[in-house]
């Protein structure tokens, strides 16, 4: 069964050795939005969960807004990661598409099992939290290395982030949007 969800992000032939060079200073505006929307994840999740609890549905708004924050927090984390050269936004137009599927009547969501999706993620968390030291401190030096020397991507180590990436996403969507009971594979490569 195929996940409830899609992440594509394009690889680049060509990258911006300027932007590579000056990307954490370019980010800052970015992450201080990211930032302050982190602050309604807590209050989403309890939305999200009382609405699937007591009216076992999803309202379509709340998705709406959940969709909105995480394509553009993904859309940071690929530009911090430098998978993509463009700046993160909240529009629908760009390389990196983010899409998640509604649960609609058909999608029949658990009414108990978003109190304790958070704690079945355990796995998940503590694998992601390794791959993430390992992405941040090793991958993303290296492919900064090559972005200023030769202005590409190295496409065997560009597969790792964008892995990691959509298995973030698939935790993400599980956990704390709530949108799927379809418990998330542990790879990163599907």
């Amino acid at each position: 069964m195929e996940y409830p969800l899609n992440l594509k992000i394009p690889y680049l032939d060509h990258q911006s050795r300027w932007s590579a060079i000056f990307r954490l200073f370019l980010a800052v505006p970015a992450v201080i939005v990211f930032l302050i929307l982190v602050l309604t994840i807590p209050l989403s999740y309890v939305l999200a969960c009382l609405s699937i609890m007591f009216f076992d549905q999803y309202p379509r708004w709340l998705f709406a807004f959940n969709l909105s924050i995480s394509r553009f927090k993904f859309r940071l984390f690929a530009y911090l990661l430098l998978l993509t050269n463009e700046y993160p936004s909240f529009s629908e137009m760009g390389g990196i598409q983010i899409e998640v599927d509604y649960p609609d009547k058909n999608t029949k969501l658990s009414r108990l099992l978003p109190l304790v999706k958070w704690l079945l993620i355990f796995p998940h968390f503590c694998a992601l939290l390794l791959f993430s030291f390992m992405l941040v401190w090793l991958i993303t030096p290296v492919a900064w290395g090559f972005i200023v020397c030769t202005e590409r991507y190295p496409q065997t180590l560009f597969k790792f982030p964008f892995g990691m990436l959509r298995w973030i996403l698939r935790v993400y969507v599980y956990s704390l949007m709530l949108t799927t009971d379809q418990y998330p594979s542990l790879s990163w490569e599907s």
